[in-house]
């Protein structure tokens, strides 16, 4: 083979991702075991499903307010709005830049 094709053959072969190595794996682990340790240690202040679903009432404005923008700009919105302007419609690009 000449310089050219070899050239051409290793242009057009797929990039290798490196596997995950050790060190990635310690830390999804670490990271699933502290938010389900922190779940449990915040878990049962509630006393009953109203207090669960209220936040027994005690949330100041600007927290409700922060969630509810969080919610409806959550990742199936993110994912979502491209996906519809692909296929042709915009109308959806309002709903993620008016929030």
């Amino acid at each position: 083979m000449t310089g050219r094709a070899a050239t051409s053959r290793a242009r057009n072969e797929p990039r290798r991702v490196p596997c995950t190595t050790f060190v990635n794996l310690a830390v999804i682990v670490a990271y699933l075991v502290a938010i389900a340790v922190i779940g449990l240690k915040l878990s049962g202040r509630q006393r009953s499903a109203a207090d669960y679903f209220t936040g027994e009432r005690s949330l100041p404005w600007w927290a409700v307010m922060f969630s509810i923008v969080a919610t409806e700009t959550s990742t199936l919105t993110v994912i979502s709005v491209p996906g519809v302007a692909y296929v042709g419609s915009f109308s959806y690009v309002e709903l993620a830049s008016a929030t």
